[in-house]
């Protein structure tokens, strides 16, 4: 569809992109750029609406993995882009389309009992 970015471009442009926003690597702390860290916060938290199950974990993964990393100095603004994925994914979603892939694999019998 027009003005909407694909699946992969948010996976390997976007997203990348805006945890470097959040990270900032070799910016020291009286650098750090709280406006940018924030727009890579909006940012991740607006790309999880469009994700699936499988692309989201591995950005929270991913997340957790640069807390790690980066230590203490980040690990507020890392949190918060993980809050911001959490509460944008469309988790409501994804259990419909888990419940509607099974049904098409399993017949009534096999979820119901035999009959």
């Amino acid at each position: 569809e027009a003005g909407k970015l694909s699946t992969s471009t948010v996976v390997h442009f976007v997203i990348p992109l805006s945890l470097q926003l959040l990270v900032q690597r070799g910016v020291s702390m009286n650098q750090y750029d709280q406006g940018a860290a924030d727009v890579g916060i909006a940012t991740i938290g607006h790309c999880c609406r469009v994700v699936n199950w499988k692309v989201f974990c591995k950005t929270l993964r991913g997340l957790s993995q640069l807390i790690t990393l980066s230590g203490a100095s980040r690990e507020k603004m890392l949190i918060r882009a993980m809050c911001a994925a959490t509460a944008n994914f469309r988790f409501h979603k994804e259990a419909d389309d888990a419940v509607a892939t099974f049904l098409k694999t399993h017949r009534p019998k096999d979820v119901m009992g035999a009959v």
